[in-house]
């Protein structure tokens, strides 16, 4: 298996993301890949929340504007 091979070479891990972000890991390949799961699950929903902050804020701010969608049919 692919993973116990990495697992018993790799001590040192960089991780460039998409973003352009590199990241350190210090540990074998498995923990790598579990930890960089968790962190990938934690930054979705970090930004699903910001998302819903975002859309609750806007619904706020549409209730207290001068007109509503009935007012022009």
């Amino acid at each position: 298996m692919v993973g116990n091979y990495m697992d018993s070479i790799c001590k040192y891990i960089m991780d460039l993301t998409w973003r352009k972000e590199l990241t350190y890991y210090s540990c074998n390949y498995l923990t790598y890949i579990k930890t960089n799961q968790e962190n990938e699950v934690d930054s979705l929903k970090a930004y699903y929340n910001k998302q819903q902050d975002e859309i609750a804020r806007i619904h706020v701010e549409v209730g207290h504007s001068f007109f509503s969608f009935d007012d022009i049919r």
